[in-house]
This record gives structure tokens, C-alpha cells and sequence, in this order.
């Protein structure tokens, strides 16, 4: 799991391509990925990123949230997704010893994985608990391809 950061395939002009991104991703997986899979995902990725970029999604352009006014909750713990119909509506968030329903019509999780469960041996912040994976799953979500977690190879021994 991606730790800050996406791989997408945005322009040809240095001769990338979707089909080059998924031929080196199904090769970074040491062939387990679903070929088929992977390249829709890779074919599919420039107009998700184009889409979370009309949303106003802060890859590092905070100034685009500021300027379609979209509000930024600190300070929270989501602890539970608010699903009707098999659809996320919002989040059942706590600050401050206070439990709050907040509705929206678009819940995007960005929770950076799970990595920390191997303290002592990833590079990850702690505080990668996984449990944005584990409140996608309570809620219905179907995980798959828990194995492939990011590293650095400098947290390996030796290195």
C-alpha cells in the first residue's frame, strides 16, 4: 500500500504509457497480480486522477480545496462508515470526547495502510495501524491482495 503518493500514466510525451505502467507493476508483483486486473486498473487511472484533481483532491495543491471551498475536519477519529444500500453516505467521527454523524454525498478513504504491523522492519509510520482498512471492511468492502504492502529495503537487515 502506497504510502503519500499514486502511479498513474498521464501523458505520452516521454513515452509512458498505461500499458508500460501496468507491464511494470505486474512485473513489481513478481507475476501474482491479475494481468487483466492491473491493466484496466492502469487504463483507468489518468481519468481518476483527473476526476479526484475536478474535486478539488489536495495532491499538493491546498490552494484547490481553499478555492472550491471544501472543508478540511481535523483533529478527528473516524470510527465507523455510514452505509445505506450498500453505499457510504459519511462517517461517525470523535473529537474532543464528542461522537458526531457527519453526511456527505463523497467519502474518499486515504488512510495509508497497514504497514506498521511490522515494527521493527518497515520504514512506515507507526501510526499505520490499519484500521482504515479494517472500518472498509466492517462497512461490506471486499479486500483483496492484503500481501502487498510497501517497504523500503533499507529497514530490511543488513541493508
Amino acid at each position: 500500500m502506497a504510502q503519500d503518493g499514486l502511479d498513474a500514466a498521464l501523458s505520452d510525451d516521454k513515452g509512458d504509457s498505461p500499458e508500460l505502467n501496468a507491464r511494470d507493476t505486474i512485473k513489481g508483483t513478481a507475476g501474482l497480480a491479475s494481468e487483466k486486473m492491473v491493466l484496466d486498473m492502469c487504463r483507468g487511472a489518468k481519468e481518476c486522477v483527473e476526476w479526484l484533481d475536478s474535486t478539488g483532491m489536495p495532491f499538493s495543491s491546498y490552494d484547490n480545496c481553499l478555492k472550491e471551498d471544501i472543508e478540511f475536519l481535523d483533529d478527528r477519529f473516524v470510527m465507523e462508515l455510514i452505509v445505506e444500500d450498500s453505499t457510504c453516505k459519511g462517517v461517525i467521527t470523535l473529537k474532543d470526547d464528542k461522537i458526531e454523524a457527519i453526511q456527505s454525498g463523497l467519502v474518499v478513504l486515504a488512510t495509508r495502510g497497514y504497514a506498521s504491523i511490522y515494527h521493527g522492519h518497515s520504514t512506515n509510520a507507526a501510526e499505520l495501524t490499519g484500521d482504515g482498512v479494517a472500518m472498509a471492511m466492517r462497512a461490506g468492502s471486499r479486500l483483496s491482495d492484503m500481501e502487498f504492502v510497501q517497504f523500503h529495503p533499507t529497514s530490511l537487515s543488513g541493508s
